[in-house]
């Protein structure tokens, strides 16, 4: 693409920003997108390390009211799925809007 870009009489930039990048764009989103998921739904991974985030957080609660654990544990992945769903809806949003029409 970039010698048919050339052949056109595109400059460098042009090349870049017309041809290149929304190519790239195309094939990078969905895996980005991905890693930002796994990221998060990973990060409770950390607790193990003492790593105070929500996972710790839950710990807190659980030893400070011992009798609300399920209430606390479902708010927790309500918590986790709060930040993830929406996530996954915008991976189809910018696939759908970077995919190529066919």
């Amino acid at each position: 693409q970039a010698e048919a870009a050339r052949s056109l009489g595109l400059r460098f930039g042009q090349t870049i920003s017309l041809i290149i990048l929304p190519q790239a764009l195309r094939m990078v989103v969905p895996p980005l997108i991905n890693v930002f998921i796994a990221l998060t739904k990973n990060t409770s991974v950390a607790g193990g390390f003492l790593v105070v985030e929500l996972f710790a957080v839950s710990k807190t609660l659980v030893n400070n009211n011992g009798d609300a654990v399920v209430p606390i544990l479902l708010g927790i992945a309500a918590c986790y799925l709060i930040i993830t769903i929406p996530l996954g809806q915008l991976a189809g949003v910018v696939e759908r809007k970077v995919a190529m029409q066919r």
